[in-house]
C-alpha cells in the first residue's frame, strides 16, 4: 500500500492539473467564506471597510471583470510558455526528463494562483449589485480580490525568473543530480536493513538444484514497467504459506502480460489466489519511476551527457557538467551498502531471493554509454578518467573498485585508438597513469588492466 500511495504522489506530483485544482477548489471556498462573513458580520464588526474606499456596484464590477480577464488571459500566456518550456527541454535534453520539468513546484502554483485568482473573482463579481435601496457590494471579498490581483502579478514575475534560470543547462543537469543522490538514499541505506536482509555468503545465494522443477511462475498481471516491488507484502505470503519465491525482475524492467514474474515453490502450495496476491504485489506503469529505479536515475543524467555529445546539439561542456554530478552521485554511493538479495522469515528461514542491484550494474550504467561516445573527445575522455580517480581516493568496496578499474581500462583504451594527435595520446595516458596509481596505491591491483606506456 505504501508505493502504490508513492506512485500516486508522484503521479500527482508530475501533472499540470492537481496543484491548479486544489488552489482553485480554494479560492472558491474562500468566496463563499467572504460572502458569509460580508452578510452576517461587516456592519458589526467590520464597518471600516465601507469607509475605506467610495465605491459603487459599477465600479465594482468593473474592477472584479478587468482582474478576472486579465486573470485568465496571464493564465493562458503562462501555460503557453510552460509548454514551449517543455518542447525544448525534451528535444535539448530528453523526452525522459520531462517529470522532472512537469514537478517543478513554481510553474504548477502560478497556474493555480491566476486560475484561483479568476474563479474568485468571478464568483464575487455574482455577488455585486444593484437594488431599490442601493448597491449591495461585498467590501470585504472585493478587497481580497484586489490583494489577489497584486498578487498575481507578482506571480508573473516569479515565474519569468524561475523560467529563465531553470531552463539553463547547469541548472537542470543540478537539478537530475541532485534527484539522482536522493534516489541513491533511499534505495541503499546507510545502515543494516531492519526487515531481516543480511549479506549472505555465496553458498545462501544459490536456489536448490532442483528449484525450478518444482515451482509455479506467477504470471504478470499486465504490460509496463515495473515501477515498485511491495517486497514486505510478498515476504509475508511467503512466510505464512511456507514458500521460497525467487523474483525474476527488479524495478525499470518492462513487463509483458502474463509471463512470469517470479517463481514460488513448492508448486502444490501454490493456489491462484496466492499467485493472484504476490502478482498484485508488482506496481506497473507506463513509464519508468524513480521510486525504486535506481538506474533509471543514472539513465537521466547519461541521458543529458550523450544528447550534449552528439553531432546535432555538440556542447562538450554540458557533457562534462554531468560527469561532474555523476561523480558526486557515485561518490554517495560508495559509501552505501546494495541491499542483500535475501529476505528472511521471522524465524530466520530464506523466504524471498529477489533480483538485486549491485555496484558494477550501477557503474555499467553510469559509464558504458558515455565511454562510447566520449570516444573522440579527449577533454570528456579526461574528465571521466579524473572522476574515477577522485572515487578511488576514498575507501570502496571490493566490487566497486573492481568495477571502478575495468571501466577505467575501457575509457583509456576505446578512447586512445581514436585520437590522431600525439599529444592528446600522451595526455590521455599521464591521465590514466594517474588513475592506476591511485586505485594501486589504495591496495587493489584487481582488474587495473595493462600499464605500459605509461610514464
Amino acid at each position: 500500500m505504501k508505493f502504490r500511495l508513492v506512485q500516486l504522489w508522484e503521479t500527482l506530483r508530475s501533472s499540470y492539473w492537481f496543484v491548479p485544482t486544489i488552489m482553485s477548489i480554494t479560492a472558491a471556498a474562500l468566496a463563499v467564506l467572504l460572502f458569509l462573513i460580508d452578510r452576517e458580520a461587516r456592519e458589526r464588526y467590520l464597518p471600516f471597510l465601507s469607509d475605506l474606499y467610495v465605491m459603487d456596484a459599477p465600479g465594482a464590477q468593473a474592477i472584479l471583470s478587468t482582474l478576472a480577464s486579465s486573470a485568465i488571459t496571464v493564465a493562458g500566456v503562462v501555460f503557453s510558455i510552460a509548454m514551449l518550456v517543455l518542447s525544448n527541454a525534451s528535444a535539448q535534453f530528453g523526452p525522459r526528463l520531462l517529470p522532472n520539468f512537469m514537478r517543478q513546484g513554481g510553474t504548477q502554483i502560478v497556474l493555480g494562483g491566476f486560475i484561483g485568482t479568476f474563479i474568485y473573482c468571478i464568483l464575487v463579481l455574482t455577488r455585486v449589485r444593484s437594488t431599490d435601496d442601493g448597491a449591495e457590494i461585498p467590501h470585504l471579498s472585493v478587497s481580497i480580490a484586489l490583494v489577489f490581483g497584486v498578487f498575481s502579478f507578482g506571480l508573473l514575475i516569479y515565474f519569468i525568473h524561475r523560467v529563465a534560470t531553470f531552463i539553463q543547462a547547469p541548472n537542470i543537469v543540478e537539478n537530475v543530480g541532485t534527484r539522482l543522490i536522493e534516489t541513491f538514499g533511499n534505495l541503499f541505506p546507510e545502515a543494516s536493513d531492519p526487515d531481516g536482509r543480511d549479506n549472505p555468503a555465496e553458498e545462501e545465494r544459490q536456489l536448490p538444484a532442483d528449484f525450478a522443477e518444482h515451482a509455479s511462475g506467477i504470471p504478470a498481471p499486465g504490460n509496463g514497467y515495473l515501477d515498485a516491488i511491495e517486497l514486505e507484502r510478498i515476504r509475508d505470503i511467503a512466510e505464512r504459506h511456507n514458500l521460497l519465491v525467487h523474483l525474476l525482475k527488479r524495478p525499470g524492467q518492462f513487463i509483458i502480460e502474463g509471463y512470469a514474474l517470479a517463481l514460488a515453490s513448492p508448486r502444490e502450495a501454490v493456489t491462484e489466489t496466492i499467485a493472484g496476491e504476490i502478482g498484485k504485489s508488482f506496481l506497473l506503469g507506463p513509464q519508468r519511476t524513480l521510486i525504486q529505479d535506481a538506474e533509471f536515475a543514472v539513465d537521466q543524467l547519461v541521458e543529458v551527457a550523450v544528447r550534449a555529445l552528439s553531432p546535432g546539439i555538440n556542447d562538450p561542456f554540458t557533457a562534462i557538467n554531468c560527469i561532474d554530478w555523476l561523480g558526486a552521485a557515485l561518490s554517495f554511493l560508495a559509501g552505501r551498502r546494495v541491499s542483500s538479495p535475501l529476505c528472511r522469515s521471522a524465524d530466520g528461514r530464506i523466504c524471498v531471493i529477489t533480483d538485486p542491484y549491485t555496484y558494477e550494474g550501477i557503474l555499467d550504467a553510469a559509464f558504458n554509454q558515455l565511454r562510447q561516445h566520449a570516444r573522440t573527445n579527449e577533454a570528456v575522455a579526461i574528465r571521466l578518467l579524473d572522476m574515477t580517480a577522485v572515487l578511488a581516493e576514498t575507501e570502496l568496496p571490493a566490487p566497486y573498485r573492481n568495477a571502478l578499474a575495468r571501466h577505467a581500462r575501457l575509457i583509456y583504451e576505446d578512447t586512445l585508438t581514436k585520437l590522431p594527435d600525439s599529444s592528446d595520446r600522451a595526455d590521455l595516458e599521464e591521465r590514466y597513469g594517474r588513475v592506476l596509481q591511485t586505485l594501486l596505491g589504495s591496495g587493489s591491483r584487481a582488474d587495473c588492466g595493462r600499464g605500459d606506456g605509461i610514464p
